[in-house]
């Protein structure tokens, strides 16, 4: 689902001479710029998106772990083929003086500035894909919150398209010597290579270039929707990123020579890092971590830049660094910093608008010197040319006229002296604001400094809460290992006595074995003894029976004689 409150950060801003200028040159119907409006925060010392400058910002915007983070093509280590050059347009860095605009103010910077923060929040990290477009492959750099930089290569440098979330038309683009601001579809302004602002008469010369420009960048915005993205090459992005950062490094020293930009900055600073405070932490890991694959020539697999472990790990970096010793002491000299840089801003600014006051004046006066030798010579040649006896009736005309410049003069002087007045209390009011503003940037320090110690209380209870779930888990983990130490104890005990049963009835079982085995044995010796018994008394029987039988046999031998005899006698009588 996409982001529904979309921050923009560059607003209507108030009509310039130039937009006029230029509208007049094309666009009849070109409406006003109105006030531009704050944008998100950047430091006032650029680039102030390092790990030191990110600790010293509010917790509660660099904290947010649920913030949506890059979503970034894989690199790959090597490239082969033909690194093409865009085309570039009929235009020239001419070199004569003379067409810079004088005035200026920080609403004239918000294009040039918004640009130049957001290359500093990005910084060296490498580009999160590629795309194919009109022979070229572009390098795209894409915030969470969908702001867009695209960089493509071209005779003498790169030449660079920034775009507000979701918006197919660029707020600014970049080459080697000019920026062009755009709203819609309008050309605004137009920054030289040193940040100035080129007038009117300069920007009509190089409109061409700023409507072709338009174009492509539309024509490309399309393209990287419509096609494929693709991995960029490491190698190739190693031997081109010395070019790419080198503007940034161009805009920072431009900006320390405008102080209009610097305001606009100092304006912007708390919105900047509540937006991109949160990403630039990934975007300083991403750098760390493309530095760590080319000590190992790429030989490695590519690094996985953007993920909520390495958001966590930077998140834990900050807050080492904001628990550091030394960090509340160079917070405090970073805060005296920037406020004498903003005592220095308004002073110079002051400076400025009274040298502007002072300028105004003395080209007024010049003139009115001008106008009235112009009138004096005037009057001398048409008294050379009247006639003798209107001479002293010219002369009345002369005094009369004298006497208007000198009520003129006297009448100037007492506008100047309004002018001064009303310039006194315009520095009244500034210092006032300037009061002001130290009250709020004192109470702004106070609020950081109570979320800071919120912050650490929240922490030092998540610590004790932390401990008391170790103390809590320690104890019960004790309870467990106790209970289960009885449990295994219990087991044990239990096993023994299962032994000891099992041994005594295994005992009881051996002694029931060996009494039933004795009286078997005993049973078997009865049984034995009893067959022997009666085997003797069966012998002693037979024995008998023989003894008897042998005892009988002579008496029946006997009896059987005798009963032959008897017979025989018988027979005989």
């Amino acid at each position: 689902m996409k982001k529904t409150n979309l921050r923009r950060l560059l607003a209507f801003a108030a009509a310039t001479g130039l937009a006029a200028s230029l509208a007049a040159c094309g666009h009849q119907n070109a409406r006003q710029n109105q006030a531009a409006a704050s944008l998100a925060t950047a430091p006032a010392a650029q680039p102030g998106w390092s790990m030191d400058d990110l600790a010293a910002v509010d917790p509660a915007y660099i904290d947010n772990k649920t913030a949506p983070l890059p979503q970034a093509v894989p690199m790959k280590a090597s490239f082969s083929g033909r690194y093409a050059d865009a085309p570039s347009y009929d235009y020239g860095p001419q070199r004569y003086g003379g067409y810079y605009t004088g005035s200026v103010g920080p609403d004239d910077y918000q294009w040039l500035a918004l640009a130049s923060s957001l290359g500093g929040m990005l910084g060296d990290a490498p580009p999160d894909y590629a795309f194919a477009y009109d022979g070229v492959q572009p390098w795209a750099w894409e915030t969470g919150d969908r702001y867009l930089r695209y960089a493509e290569p071209i005779d003498g440098g790169y030449r660079y398209y920034y775009y507000e979330p979701d918006s197919a038309r660029p707020f600014l683009i970049s080459d080697p010597y000019y920026s062009y601001g755009y709203r819609d579809d309008r050309l605004v302004t137009i920054y030289d290579r040193s940040g100035r602002l080129i007038d009117a008469d300069r920007a009509a010369r190089e409109r061409q270039a700023a409507q072709n420009y338009f174009a492509r960048a539309q024509q490309m915005y399309a393209a990287a929707h419509r096609e494929r993205r693709l991995a960029v090459a490491a190698s190739l992005w190693d031997r081109h990123q010395a070019e790419v950062t080198a503007q940034q490094r161009q805009w920072d020293h431009a900006r320390r020579q405008r102080l209009a930009w610097q305001r606009w900055d100092a304006q912007n600073e708390q919105r900047l890092h509540r937006d991109w405070a949160n990403e630039a932490l990934v975007r300083r890991e991403a750098e760390r971590s493309f530095a760590g694959w080319r000590k190992a020539d790429f030989k490695t697999p590519p690094p996985r830049f953007y993920s909520p472990q390495q958001r966590q790990a930077q998140l834990q970096k900050v807050a080492a660094i904001r628990h550091s010793p030394q960090f509340a002491a160079q917070q405090r000299a970073r805060q005296n910093e920037q406020q004498r840089q903003l005592a220095v801003l308004q002073r110079q600014a002051q400076q400025q608008r009274v040298a502007q006051q002072r300028q105004l004046v003395a080209q007024h006066q010049q003139k009115a010197v001008q106008q009235q030798a112009l009138q004096q010579a005037r009057l001398a040649q048409r008294q050379s040319a009247i006639r003798p006896q209107h001479q002293q009736q010219v002369q009345r005309v002369a005094r009369q006229r004298v006497a208007q410049a000198q009520q003129a003069k006297a009448q100037q002087a007492q506008r100047l002296a309004v002018r001064q007045r009303q310039a006194q209390q315009q520095a009244q009011q500034r210092a006032r604001q300037v009061s002001q503003h130290k009250q709020l940037a004192q109470r702004e320090a106070q609020k950081r400094q109570q979320a800071q110690h919120a912050s650490q209380q929240r922490q030092q209870q998540a610590s004790r809460k932390a401990a008391q779930h170790r103390q809590q888990a320690q104890t019960a983990a004790r309870a467990h290992q106790q209970q289960a130490q009885r449990a295994a104890q219990q087991r044990q005990a239990q096993h023994a006595a299962q032994q000891r049963q099992a041994q005594h009835a295994a005992q009881q079982r051996q002694a029931q074995a060996r009494q039933v085995a004795q009286r078997q044995a005993q049973q078997a010796r009865s049984a034995q003894q009893h067959r022997q018994a009666q085997a003797e008394h069966a012998a002693q029987q037979r024995q008998a029976a023989q003894h008897k039988a042998q005892q009988a046999r002579p008496a029946q031998q006997q009896r059987g004689k005798d009963r032959k005899d008897k017979g025989h006698g018988r027979g005989q009588g």
